[in-house]
């Protein structure tokens, strides 16, 4: 699975977590595991959005995750949680005029996902990509002003950590 696609699991993975109130590091592990369980199930569905096809590798999409692919999506998602509040400081840090409650929740769960690649996460991939690839996945899940924003966000932080 290229880690394009593994970022919508990711993204999937990570929009929850605001609404799982309970939610704690094994209650993550258990979440994580029984979605990658699904995973193959559930990624049928993904060919039915309209810019899907435009993006990703249709064989891919539908793939069952190897262990490496299962280990990336974990990393992320359990990075992504555990380093929330330092996260959300660095998205509010560049929100002008605007609180980080009123985002949309799918926005909220891209840059999540992007900042703590950007920032946290001991990965090689260039920041363009991460930047890139959020800026795909918010032109398929998000609102018409979603990808503006999030590159917006994105470009100010990157350049700010160069």
């Amino acid at each position: 699975m290229k880690h394009r696609t593994a970022r919508i699991h990711i993204l999937n993975l990570v929009f929850q977590l605001p609404f799982r109130k309970d939610l704690d590091n094994s209650l993550l592990d258990e979440t994580i595991t029984n979605y990658l369980a699904q995973i193959t199930d559930y990624s049928q569905y993904l060919l039915d959005l309209p810019d899907i096809s435009k993006s990703y590798d249709k064989a891919d999409l539908t793939s069952t995750p190897s262990k490496k692919d299962c280990l990336f999506i974990q990393e992320k998602v359990i990075g992504t949680f555990n380093k929330l509040p330092q996260i959300d400081t660095e998205i509010n840090n560049w929100l002008t005029n605007w609180e980080i409650d009123r985002l949309a929740k799918i926005d909220l769960a891209l840059l999540r996902t992007a900042v703590y690649e950007l920032k946290f996460s001991a990965a090689t991939t260039s920041k363009s990509v991460i930047i890139n690839e959020a800026v795909d996945l918010a032109k398929i899940y998000g609102t018409p002003n979603s990808q503006a924003f999030i590159n917006g966000i994105l470009g100010k932080l990157a350049q700010s950590s160069e």
